[in-house]
């Protein structure tokens, strides 16, 4: 029996991960990526790996999943967090929340680790083209966002500040979401994950910078923006015929209530990738790893949006007197209470971004500003087409 013919859309996490996996069993697989580098995009932005929703350490799942640790991942287990009154609540864990990665094609960083990982194995990476059709006999499309539930716009920028971990919840920072702020050997990343508001895009960054800057005294030094968008809107199933496989994010898998994704995406490479070698099937993989827990995050976001200011300052007191680790481990568990808040979520009777006319061809808002992301960054639903159909 031939072996396929692989082709992967996207050197992503996810992109990557699958690569590794299927030239690590022989395979050949070829990894097409427009930009000329990974993580070109989030180039040395910090983000969270989570380590809260199972009770296996995510450090484990990746060892698990053949994936070994050859970039940053620093483990948090204390963090602070501000409700809209300012008061700091030490929040704290027996065991890592997250681990923290950085972006980019920089020694250390997550992306260039999983490259040099997938071209030690025998994979090829393409740089610099544009996939606009393909004759392989399988396709992994892992090219980002699709659409957007939400947004998070982010500054990334060296400091002289110590190291720190810090957040936010207030709806004037993060309308529907949450702020953050790392710092790690002078890099930093400022964040603010916006759920319910679509413009303007920079407003409740700089609304944030001004908070940080007033708790710190924080010195901003190079900055640079980095947009980005949530995409948690499931759409099974995540195959086209026996050709076409979608992950990470393209596929929808990011969690619903803070927005992160590598976990998911890392997950979602791999089952491609098994599914193509093993002869399984992708959907049902999708569905007993990836879909329970992501289910639970929405119903999260239900009771998320619910709390409001006065919501979030007795959250994140309760947070203070526990284990925090406890209790999101706890939140993040399924019950028959989570079960129909999902299915009310699914159905679209939670508040979420609607999608507005467009404004025109300078337009600044969520929508717009994600189409012309999707323009320069994705495989778009034409291109789609040309993939499922072999060129002759």
């Amino acid at each position: 029996m031939s072996k396929p013919n692989i082709h992967i859309i996207g050197a992503g996490p996810a992109g990557l991960t699958a690569a590794l996996y299927l030239a690590r069993v022989g395979l050949k697989p070829v990894v097409f990526e427009q930009a000329e580098d990974v993580g070109v995009r989030f180039g040395g932005a910090l983000q969270c790996l989570e380590n809260w929703s199972t009770e296996e350490d995510v450090t484990a799942l990746l060892a698990g999943l053949g994936i070994a640790m050859n970039f940053h991942c620093e483990p948090v287990q204390a963090t602070t967090f501000y409700g809209p009154e300012r008061h700091p609540h030490a929040l704290t864990a027996t065991r890592p929340l997250f681990y923290q990665v950085e972006r980019g094609g920089d020694v250390g960083a997550l992306d260039r680790g999983l490259k040099e990982q997938a071209l030690a194995a025998g994979a090829e990476i393409r740089f610099g083209e544009r996939v606009e059709h393909t004759d392989a006999t399988r396709t992994i499309v892992a090219t980002g966002a699709h659409t957007a539930d939400a947004h998070v716009e982010q500054l990334v920028f060296e400091t002289s500040h110590p190291d720190a971990c810090m957040g936010f919840l207030d709806d004037h920072l993060a309308p529907g979401g949450h702020a953050s702020l790392l710092i790690r050997e002078g890099r930093a990343t400022l964040s603010s994950w916006c759920f319910d508001e679509t413009a303007p895009m920079f407003a409740h960054l700089d609304q944030t910078l001004d908070a940080v800057r007033h708790e710190l005294g924080l010195e901003v030094r190079s900055p640079r923006h980095v947009q980005g968008f949530v995409n948690f809107s499931m759409s099974p199933p995540w195959t086209r015929g026996d050709r076409l496989y979608f992950v990470g994010e393209r596929a929808g898998f990011q969690d619903a209530l803070w927005g992160f994704g590598l976990r998911y995406a890392l997950i979602s490479g791999i089952l491609a990738a098994r599914a193509i070698v093993m002869g399984e099937d992708y959907d049902d993989l999708c569905q007993r790893y990836i879909v329970p827990r992501q289910e639970v995050s929405l119903a999260n976001r239900v009771i998320f949006r619910q709390l409001g200011h006065n919501g979030y300052n007795w959250a994140l007191h309760k947070a203070a007197d526990n284990n925090v680790m406890a209790v999101l481990r706890r939140q993040y568990l399924s019950t028959d209470t989570k079960s129909l808040l999902h299915e009310i979520a699914r159905q679209g009777s939670h508040p979420m971004l609607a999608e507005p006319a467009c404004h025109g061809e300078h337009c600044q808002c969520l929508w717009c500003e994600h189409a012309r992301l999707d323009e320069s960054t994705e495989v778009d639903d034409c291109v789609q087409d040309h993939l499922v159909t072999p060129v002759s």
